[in-house]
């Protein structure tokens, strides 16, 4: 099975995210060849909501934190720290402009006056595209693709994760025989592994793939820790998971992650 890592260097994503997509036109041929074509697709509307109103809750979400702290009495700080050291989370790094795992996603100096909707765009439109490419390419192995930034720790924060798999499509009948048929065996198998923001409602990554390669079958299918493994439909839609993914895979939430989960199951 091949591997590639479909992400934008996380260099030319920080461009993006301080100084804006017209930034990425300075780069020179060589730089550009490893991003999606430029300009990529601007974010529809219901991305641009999810990501605003992601940004502003991880706002909210440290200012929370750091008043949690300051009301801690001061022999208490080392256990107060340790108790909220994942609560912030990747979104709440970006929202503050920090960084949490030593690099693992590109949000370097992020804030909610930045460029964010201009990094997150590259990002996304990159990994479809290098997916795009691999369809088109027809090529009959199998491939796995990961984000660059997180590829080394795709399994490890499997508790916040999405995949999302897509295959080339084609139909038709030649001598009675469906070509669709025919190269059913054939035809590539991409299984893209990301952030589950990047693909969850079918936004991000499987926008602009719909751009690249209008023909492919995106399945997203995503992984949620949770309390129980035993869900009622309304607490599956209370949890905003209906609709989130084609399949929704919950996972023992007790469990211990390198990378804190910041949906609310």
């Amino acid at each position: 099975m091949r591997v590639i890592a479909a992400n934008a260097p996380r260099r030319y994503v920080s461009l993006a995210g301080r100084a804006g997509r017209q930034a990425l036109l300075q780069l020179p041929p060589a730089a550009q060849q490893f991003l999606a074509p430029l300009p990529y697709a601007q974010p529809s509307q219901e991305y641009v909501a999810k990501v605003t109103g992601s940004m502003r809750q991880a706002a909210a979400d440290m200012q929370r934190h750091r008043e949690e702290q300051q009301q801690q009495p001061a022999a208490d700080s080392g256990a107060a720290e340790e108790r909220h050291s994942s609560a912030p989370g990747p979104a709440a790094a970006a929202a503050s402009g920090g960084s949490t795992d030593g690099g693992a996603c590109p949000y370097i100096g992020f804030n909610v006056s930045s460029n964010f909707l201009d990094a997150q765009c590259l990002w996304d439109s990159t990994m479809a595209h290098s997916i795009a490419l691999q369809l088109t390419a027809g090529a009959a192995a199998p491939v796995a693709t990961a984000a660059a930034a997180g590829s080394s720790t795709a399994s490890s924060t499997a508790g916040n994760t999405a995949s999302s798999t897509a295959s080339s499509t084609c139909g038709s009948t030649v001598n009675g025989t469906s070509q669709q048929q025919q190269q059913q065996q054939q035809r590539p198998l991409m299984v893209h592994v990301c952030g589950k923001f990047h693909a969850e409602h079918h936004l991000g990554i499987p926008e602009h793939l719909a751009l690249y390669a209008p023909s492919a079958r995106v399945l997203v299918v995503t992984f949620v820790p949770a309390d129980s493994m035993a869900m009622d439909r309304q607490q599956f839609e209370a949890a905003g998971l209906l609709g989130s993914a084609d399949f929704v895979v919950l996972t023992d939430g007790r469990l211990p992650r390198s990378f804190a989960s910041v949906h609310p199951v």
